[in-house]
């Protein structure tokens, strides 16, 4: 993506204001937007401002979606009222709103929204809304641990697991305070309920930096147990840009008891399954084995992951064969494996 470069002086929040609702020619809305969130003004100026572009009637659709998804990285939680009141406001078939709802709703919301984005779901048929909305129902659960709300995951065929001859096998190690720092910091931008009680392992895999992060209370003494009591929001990834170095939220592990054992998946932020697979939980060990699903674009990897008495290891293979097919653009990002 080319970034249109801004005179400095153009960096003024009643002109970013202006422009986010298409006002100014010279500036683009959705890097307005963008500016708007950026500024080096108090959080409650920026929000004020953000919330006004919201609210505008002249604000474009797309537009909309881009300051929902920017006040929810902004003020978490606190977010909820603004993006309730986004759907309420937005007409039937604004799917550019309503994905936005969704996914933001999935991140900073509560248990009590629930009940909303499932709505989405039976309220629509667009499929790219309703896809959003059972992932994000997904994760409302998985975060807040909500059994009567889990959303079975995604049918998808599996990839062959891959031979380690000529693929990158890789396995995890623990990651120093600065990486789990770094690492932290880069997940809470997209994932604000993120605690800091976190446990940090790196995995290289071929030219691919990732930092894995585990809740303590997972790794801890009693951990095992809630892989078998409740859906958990088991891990967070990040992963590292070649071009820039910087950190970013790539994939989210989700677990929940099933039949015969645990359920898990590894997805992309926005609900595509990268890996299914199942656990086994006895005593103090729980071992998962997971394959990368048949998806345009995706390798094919195997992974195992093993948790005994509080120590976790990761390993597996990645294979440089990949799905034939156009991938889309969320897939096709460099964003993991």
């Amino acid at each position: 993506m080319v970034r249109v470069e801004i005179p400095e002086r153009d960096r003024q929040k009643s002109l970013l204001s202006e422009a986010a609702t298409g006002g100014v020619e010279r500036i683009p809305p959705s890097l307005a937007v963008d500016l708007l969130a950026e500024l080096e003004i108090s959080e409650q100026e920026r929000s004020e401002a953000l919330q006004a572009v919201l609210r505008n009637s002249r604000t474009e659709s797309p537009v909309k979606a881009l300051v929902i998804h920017s006040l929810a990285r902004l003020r978490g939680s606190e977010a909820v009222p603004d993006i309730l009141d986004a759907l309420r406001d937005a007409p039937e078939q604004d799917s550019a709103v309503a994905v936005a709802v969704a996914t933001a709703l999935g991140r900073v919301g509560g248990a009590e929204q629930v009940g909303t984005v499932r709505g989405l779901v039976d309220s629509t048929s667009h499929e790219r809304v309703r896809q959003v909305a059972r992932f994000a129902t997904n994760l409302l659960a998985h975060r807040h641990g909500l059994a009567d709300h889990v959303v079975e995951f995604p049918e998808a065929g599996l990839q062959p697991r891959p031979e380690a001859t000529g693929a990158s096998v890789f396995r995890s190690t623990a990651a120093g305070q600065f990486r789990r720092r770094e690492s932290l910091n880069a997940a809470r931008h997209d994932l604000p309920w993120l605690s800091a009680d976190q446990d940090s392992y790196e995995i290289q895999c071929g030219r691919q930096l990732l930092t894995v992060l585990v809740p303590r209370g997972i790794t801890g003494k009693d951990g095992i147990a809630q892989l078998t009591a409740r859906p958990l929001v088991a891990a967070v990834i990040t992963a590292r840009k070649e071009s820039s170095g910087e950190s970013f939220a790539s994939l989210l592990v989700l677990t929940h008891p099933g039949k015969g054992g645990v359920e898990a998946m590894v997805s992309r932020l926005k609900g595509e399954p990268f890996l299914l697979g199942k656990g086994t939980v006895e005593r103090d060990e729980a071992v998962f084995e997971l394959v990368s699903v048949q998806a345009p674009g995706l390798p094919a990897v195997s992974v195992r992951i093993r948790l005994d008495r509080g120590q976790l290891e990761i390993s597996g293979v990645s294979s440089q064969r990949k799905v034939a097919g156009t991938a889309p653009e969320q897939v096709a990002e460099d964003e993991g494996l």
